[in-house]
């Protein structure tokens, strides 16, 4: 589970952003992720996000898709994410979903 916040201000530009993303293993080679955000300065919903991963043994392939409805915007994403150099616990955000389970 992630919880964020981001402010932006400058320019035309006046955004406070809540952001929250949970993931879920549903098996040892997929996992589920959902996304949304909202901005707290415009009390407007940014949108939310649905990706699945598929784990490989050298990659990692996702395909998400996203919802802006506050601009009317969807979005379909593709994303192929190399294993580089050592793989083990500390190798990258999604390490606890991706160790071998303990029985």
């Amino acid at each position: 589970m992630y919880l964020g916040y981001r402010q932006i201000q400058g320019g035309p530009i006046d955004s406070q952003l809540l952001t929250a993303s949970a993931s879920y293993a549903m098996s040892p080679k997929w996992i589920a992720t959902f996304g949304t955000a909202y901005d707290i300065a415009e009390r407007q919903d940014r949108g939310q996000s649905l990706t699945i991963t598929g784990i490989r043994s050298d990659f990692m392939v996702s395909v998400g898709f996203s919802v802006d409805s506050s601009k009317g915007n969807v979005g379909i994403g593709f994303m192929i994410e190399p294993f580089l150099g050592k793989r083990d616990a500390s190798s990258n955000q999604l390490s606890p979903l991706l160790r071998p389970r303990t029985q």
